[in-house]
């Protein structure tokens, strides 16, 4: 068996508050050297032995030596022993008191992380109240509602800082969302109105072009008339989407309406027409179409 070390003796007193108490039947290492050297001491002088009775007495003081040495080892082994019963007594006894004092010590630092959360969720509820405006700040209405609602589910009870940027914040953002609305508004009557001017506009691209068509008849039949000559109408693009409007040349016949190409377009429609086109007046369209058909 190992003897008890140093190392475990001192926890030991550690632990227990005081010196380990050496019990009473161990041997005294004075009184161990003391009945060894008077054992020894009495057959000093014998060197050499020479008889039987010589040997008795160097035999039985060595066997008396050897006593000692046992009695000794036995109460130390004996000691050591119950010192490392005692050891590990006090070590149990110790770690329950460590994990008893560990329980205590967690309890207060669960208390203590649990108030450090709170503050760190109230600062972060106030900084977000206070930056909830800049955030909105361009948004559609749709996601100033998102944060509006983000806010209105935010709650700090007590805390008068939040409170007060809270309120703030809801002010701003019910400005902007509002804002925000009529600016989509405005911006859809704008797209709408947009469109129809874009539809107008190809509406009266379309017009314009038809009429490029009719005059272009008109002038292709003043050709006819002035030559005699069998021609073609130019066909434009509106020409061609409007194949039926001249099915077939224009000749030079007696039932040819050279005034009016087209018999289902009234003289004022026609002189109307050429002044829209060309921006004249009709006094000077109508002059004009004189020249062109001589009547």
């Amino acid at each position: 068996m190992n003897a008890i070390t140093t190392t475990e003796t001192n926890a030991i007193a550690t632990a227990t508050g005081s010196a380990i108490v050496v019990p009473a039947n161990i041997a005294n290492t004075d009184e161990i050297r003391a009945k060894a050297t008077a054992i020894y001491e009495a057959v000093a002088d014998v060197t050499v032995v020479s008889d039987k009775a010589g040997r008795e007495m160097i035999h039985r003081a060595a066997m008396n030596l050897k006593d000692v040495r046992l009695e000794a080892s036995k109460s130390v082994t004996a000691f050591e022993k119950d010192a490392k019963a005692q050891l590990k007594s006090v070590t149990e006894g110790v770690e329950k008191a460590v994990k008893f004092v560990k329980d205590k010590e967690e309890s207060l630092l669960a208390i203590r992380d649990a108030y450090d959360k709170a503050q760190e969720q109230i600062k972060s509820a106030i900084k977000f109240a206070e930056s909830a405006a800049v955030e909105a700040a361009g948004k559609s209405a749709d996601q100033i509602c998102a944060i509006l609602e983000r806010l209105n589910g935010t709650e700090v009870p007590g805390n008068a800082d939040f409170t007060i940027a809270k309120e703030k914040a809801l002010s701003v953002l019910n400005t902007l969302r509002e804002a925000a609305i009529q600016q989509e508004k405005a911006a859809a009557e704008a797209a709408a109105k947009a469109a129809a001017e874009a539809e107008a506009q190809r509406a009266e691209l379309a017009r314009l072009r038809a009429m490029e068509a009719e005059l272009n008849a008109l002038r292709a039949a003043a050709q006819a008339n002035s030559t005699g000559n069998v021609i073609d109408v130019p066909y434009t693009e509106q020409v061609k989407q409007r194949p039926e409007a001249v099915s077939e040349p224009i000749r030079k016949t007696e039932d040819s309406p050279l005034t009016n190409p087209n018999p289902n377009i009234s003289r004022d429609e026609v002189i109307g027409l050429v002044a829209s086109f060309y921006e004249i007046t009709e006094a000077a369209a109508e002059a004009a179409l004189k020249d062109l058909f001589g009547a």
